[in-house]
């Protein structure tokens, strides 16, 4: 019995309701996952200690969900799929169905990147049937997209796109933006080995611009290379390059492996098709020792028969029959895997309709269960946002921001980073309420937050810190970057058409900076930050201090 397995069960008889800081480094991690991987992975692995400590079994499954999620995307499968079988175990066990789903469908993309499709195939399988089940679109958007990656990889060409189209309109009906732009690039790269070339394009322009609204950094590196690559075969090698390396230098950031062997891989056969044979052949081995330690058998597979391929073109057949070796001895060892794959391609249209119908009978017999249990995740969110939330602003009030900054700055201690902290005060705001009512004076704070979240970054917080101060933190940034950001804020509060509110009305803003460097606590980081608000506000106000 594996270490996790045990540690389960005992958290099955010692359970508390110790819930709150497992929660919210659980949220921490998922809001992460694209952005850091490695600040998610820590973020995550401190919820499963805390989580276990406490008896707290939900916040333990959670907690394993995220660290197999963080695994695969920085390409340890083995250590994904152990994370992930436990955490199904134990969601089955607390009749989870919602983290049934996501672990499902995450052991879907583990076992796709090891080629095991069959696997891949009856994970997304039981994930769209739960889905269904629990009458859940976005978690059937997510299963239909997996099971056309199974049939893309299977080169199914028209069944994927079939299944890509069908979950992008679940998408689009839910307005979920981040699934939406995937489904584009999905889309886009059937066109592409289809040949319709335009449509691609048009496809990931669309996912593009959606990556780039979201800041999100994993989507626009998927679609720098999906246009990169039908650049290529469109013969248009400079921007297939460009689009390549810059989706490289991404994957880079975000520790992919896997990705960086796969992009890589696409860069080396560019060179080879220019007959650049010393460029092609430098980056393909390179490829071949990213997808070794990511354990990738795909990546492995396609660099070894690249090179053989470039090794023979440059008339090294020695080195050229190395490789077709290595390729041919792991295509064997595939071999009845790759027939089983394509039985399954053959059976799954009947075995996806039959679990259909049985899922829409179901379906029928627990609606009211599911009606019931959306009501209750609507009141958890709702407690949550009261929990967090400025009720006047919509910013996170004064709690989460003091926990915010306590936790960020020990953290900044324990690696030896750094971080920024900002106050700021709207200036003479009793004036505006004297003048003008305390009801402009609440819009204008409500205008004042909304520029300062549209201002920020995604991994920024943002948060009112009592009466007219708001409270900045920036994560990861040095003094003289947030200088800037909270310059571009000033200036925008400043030239505000603030007349739509009231004739006559004119606000300013003033922040006072200070960075973690030197400061032996949290207290007083933020005593230096405020001190720097009375420097900007003694210099004549509408400025910033640090």
């Amino acid at each position: 019995m594996s270490e996790k397995t045990i540690a389960s069960d005992w958290l099955l008889q010692h359970a508390t309701d110790k819930s709150g800081e497992v929660d919210r480094l659980n949220a921490e991690s998922v809001r992460l996952w694209r952005q850091d991987t490695l600040r998610a992975l820590a973020a995550a692995k401190e919820a499963y200690k805390l989580a276990k400590t406490q008896g707290y079994i939900s916040g333990f499954a959670y907690s394993l969900r995220n660290i197999g999620v963080c695994h695969w995307r920085l390409a340890n499968y083995d250590k994904a799929l152990k994370a992930l079988k436990e955490a199904l175990a134990l969601f089955k066990k607390l009749e989870d169905y919602e983290g049934c789903i996501t672990a499902w469908h995450n052991l879907s993309i583990v076992y796709r990147q090891l080629g095991d499709y069959p696997q891949a195939l009856e994970c997304a399988l039981n994930s769209m049937k739960l889905s269904q089940q629990i009458n859940n679109p976005s978690s059937e958007a997510a299963s239909l997209a997996a099971v056309g990656a199974v049939y893309f990889l299977l080169e199914d060409y028209p069944r994927a796109l079939q299944y890509y189209q069908e979950s992008l309109e679940l998408r689009q009906r839910a307005h979920d933006k981040l699934g939406e732009g995937q489904l584009y690039n999905s889309i886009g790269c059937v066109y592409g080995k289809m040949g319709e070339y335009q449509k691609a394009l048009e496809c990931f322009e669309k996912s593009f611009e959606i990556a780039h609204e979201l800041n999100d950094e994993a989507s626009k590196a998927f679609v720098l290379q999906s246009k990169g690559e039908v650049y290529g075969q469109m013969g248009n090698f400079q921007q297939a390059f460009d689009m390549l390396n810059q989706s490289l230098a991404i994957r880079e950031k975000l520790h992919d492996r896997a990705s960086m062997a796969e992009v890589l891989i696409a860069i080396g056969k560019l060179h080879a098709r220019q007959q650049q044979y010393e460029q092609a052949i430098s980056v393909l081995y390179r490829a071949l020792s990213l997808a070794e330690a990511a354990n990738c058998k795909s990546q492995l597979l396609a660099a070894h028969y690249a090179l053989a391929i470039v090794h023979k073109q440059k008339g090294d057949f020695k080195m050229a029959l190395q490789h077709y070796e290595s390729f041919h001895r792991m295509e064997r060892s595939l071999l009845n895997e790759e027939n089983h794959r394509r039985l399954i391609s053959l059976q799954v249209q009947y075995e996806l309709e039959s679990k259909q119908r049985e899922a829409e009978e179901y379906r029928r017999k627990t609606m009211e269960l599911a009606e019931i249990n959306a009501m209750l995740r609507k009141q958890a969110e709702q407690l949550f946002l009261q929990a967090t939330t400025d009720g006047l602003t919509g910013v996170y009030n004064r709690r989460f921001f003091d926990e915010t900054l306590q936790r960020e700055f020990e953290r900044v201690r324990r690696y030896g980073s750094v971080m920024t902290l900002a106050i700021a005060d709207v200036d003479f705001f009793k004036r505006v309420n004297d003048t003008y009512s305390h009801q402009v004076g609440d819009e204008v704070l409500k205008i004042i937050a909304h520029i300062l979240r549209q201002s920020s970054r995604v991994s920024d917080i943002v948060a009112r810190y009592g009466g007219e101060e708001f409270a900045l933190i920036f994560p990861e940034t040095p003094l003289h970057s947030a200088a800037v950001a909270c310059e571009k804020m000033r200036n925008a509060v400043a030239t505000h058409y603030w007349e739509s509110l009231a004739e006559g009305l004119h606000v300013t803003i003033s922040f006072g900076i200070a960075d973690s460097c030197a400061k032996k606590s949290a207290a007083h980081l933020l005593a230096s930050a405020d001190a720097k608000l009375y420097e900007a506000k003694a210099a004549g106000r509408n400025c910033v201090a640090c």
